[in-house]
């Protein structure tokens, strides 16, 4: 590994560990076994490194989207497909999902809300990609697009929101996840409870 992804790597274990704000140069150049400077080198400084740490969420992210569509020809096959693929990115890319779930819409700096709205316009293609592959419409407002696309992300990965990841840890649990909360998407919650119930 190079002394810049040791780097990128501190840098999302202690935004994810802590946030952003709350985590200092000196920190991040200890954990990386760096010198400080060398954030400045590689990054630019702080901000810089949680920018790029922002785009390899957003790649990530997308990438599975893009491959959840290749896989799929009926939305129901395209949500369980894509909340597989995220979840999969979100246990194999623990810290950077986290930090880009967390600072992507928290940050308020110009470059975030650049990155933020290229991220929802490049999501939204996608999910028009699918829509029209599976003959369906899904327009939408812009707010509608924004509310929508963070109640879905923060569902597929609520275990690690609010649940410190412990279902998304274990293997075995990590399908009933994925096929819950895919049920929920598909179906909503009256539906899920009902199916739940008689199980």
């Amino acid at each position: 590994m190079t002394k810049r992804i040791d780097i990128l790597n501190a840098g999302a274990k202690l935004f994810a560990k802590r946030s952003y704000d709350a985590v200092g140069i000196r920190d991040i150049a200890n954990q990386a076994h760096a010198n400080s400077s060398m954030i400045s080198y590689y990054f630019g400084g702080k901000q810089g490194l949680l920018i790029e740490i922002a785009c390899k969420f957003i790649e990530l992210y997308l990438q599975g989207l893009d491959v959840a569509v290749e896989e799929s020809t009926t939305r129901s096959e395209f949500i369980d497909n894509m909340v597989r693929r995220v979840i999969t990115n979100a246990r194999t890319h623990r810290n950077i999902y986290l930090v880009g779930f967390k600072e992507l819409y928290s940050q308020n700096s110009p470059e975030m809300k650049k990155l933020k709205e290229e991220f929802e316009t490049s999501r939204w293609q996608v999910m028009e990609r699918m829509f029209s592959k599976s003959g369906g419409d899904f327009r939408r407002s812009r707010l509608e697009r924004e509310i929508i696309f963070k109640a879905t992300s923060a569902m597929v990965v609520s275990d690690y929101l609010i649940g410190d990841g412990l279902i998304l840890d274990d293997d075995i649990l990590t399908e009933t996840y994925a096929r819950v909360i895919s049920d929920l998407l598909k179906n909503g919650v009256p539906r899920v409870r009902t199916q739940v119930e008689a199980e």
